[in-house]
């Protein structure tokens, strides 16, 4: 039987193996089309945004679907991030404790689910480093990357300064240091993430020629790299984080994305708790809001609470100022009524009649089944810390 040679890592594989793509992001040509030909026309299920923005297998790096760019982190070297699986053929990590090969037949879309917690850690991870490393003063580029300078700088007891496009800004502190001064000191200068080294390079140009200074981010990705100075962990895009992912504007407006209600914009009821009767009722409006989109506006949640209770639903979001512009609830009369029913096909139903291409689904089992069913939409479940996805080439941020 003929055999296939990844062109990344230089395994073969069976040539009937039920893929068209590389391990790696390089643009090839299989049966006289480019891949991101292959990648349109593979599917009638792929979705609009899959035909509209063809994605690196292996480092999820996006160009346009003419074809007129390959992969922008390809250079000759792999990065590190996930690879395809095809039939359990092909390469991939096994080193990676997140990822399920048992789980994938299709193409698997690694995009992991990070948290506030897992932020906090990797933060101190990288202040361990820097208490050797003698800065004077830690500043922030805001908004995400002040969350990480507030906290670093806490760490290392250091003047915290915000760095915006009018200049560098000391911000007030406790009597401890208020009579520290930066003058010619190290400075370093912090943001959550690097993608594209966007938001560093406008840094530079808002901070000028000082000298002394050095640039930094807690996650880079490959193509970033060249534009920081520091970094404690190299994450491929796409990923999500959880304390930006429902607040982007951006993102809620050009992708259609759908949610889940308890267990992503507050916790899920325990089953003493969901009675369907008096007890439910009084918890439903006691619930704590654990992720709030902020001034973004939620194009779908999808939430198989019963119809019947949509009043105190949609009083729960807005007195809690969550903003969204459509809320699909369970149809069934009874808690006893819904627990017959496939939860996870019914989600997949209502993601394909809505034309979602993304849905954050809490529930690892019900995430696992929503992709299964509705396949070509990318299910991120922040329980799983990770993203399920059949039979197309995954998007992301």
């Amino acid at each position: 039987m003929t055999s296939r040679k990844c062109v990344g890592c230089g395994r073969t594989f069976a040539a009937d193996v039920a893929t068209k793509f590389s391990c790696c992001g390089q643009p090839i040509r299989v049966d006289g089309n480019s891949r991101h030909q292959v990648a349109a026309n593979a599917s009638p299920r792929i979705s609009r945004a899959t035909r509209a923005i063809a994605a690196c297998v292996k480092c999820e790096h996006y160009t346009t679907s003419d074809g007129k760019s390959g992969c922008g982190l390809f250079r000759g070297s792999l990065c590190k991030s996930m690879s395809l699986i095809a039939d359990g053929e092909g390469c991939h990590d096994h080193a990676n404790p997140r990822f399920d090969p048992d789980w994938v037949t299709d193409h698997h879309f690694y995009g992991p689910w990070i948290t506030y917690e897992e932020l906090r850690r990797d933060i101190a991870g990288f202040a361990s480093r820097l208490s050797v490393m003698q800065f004077d003063a830690i500043a922030g580029v805001p908004r995400s990357g002040m969350m990480v300078a507030s906290e670093l700088a806490v760490r290392l007891g250091l003047p915290l300064y915000s760095l915006e496009e009018s200049g560098l800004h000391r911000l007030a502190t406790g009597l401890r240091l208020r009579n520290v001064e930066l003058k010619a000191g190290k400075l370093l200068v912090m943001e959550d993430s690097s993608a594209s080294g966007r938001s560093i390079n406008e840094a530079k140009q808002w901070l000028g020629d000082r000298p002394n200074t050095v640039f930094g981010a807690i996650y880079s990705t490959t193509r970033a790299l060249g534009g920081i100075d520091m970094h404690h962990r190299t994450l491929e895009l796409a990923h999500w984080f959880e304390w930006n992912l429902l607040g982007n504007p951006y993102l809620m407006t050009t992708i259609p994305i759908g949610t889940d209600f308890d267990g992503v914009l507050c916790p899920d009821f325990t089953p003493e708790e969901d009675d369907d009767g008096l007890r439910y009722r009084r918890r439903m409006t006691e619930m704590p809001c654990i992720r709030h989109p902020g001034v973004a506006e939620l194009p779908c949640i999808i939430t198989a609470r019963l119809e019947k209770y949509r009043e105190l639903t949609e009083q729960w979001l807005a007195e809690r100022r969550i903003k969204y512009r459509r809320l699909v609830m369970g149809p069934w009369r009874t808690q006893k009524e819904r627990s017959m029913v496939d939860l996870g096909q019914w989600k997949a139903q209502r993601c394909r009649e809505l034309g979602l291409d993304i849905f954050i689904e809490s529930c690892t089992v019900q995430a696992k089944r929503i992709a299964n069913v509705a396949r070509g939409i990318a299910v991120v479940c922040p329980e799983a810390k990770t993203t399920f996805i059949r039979d197309r080439v995954s998007v992301g941020v």
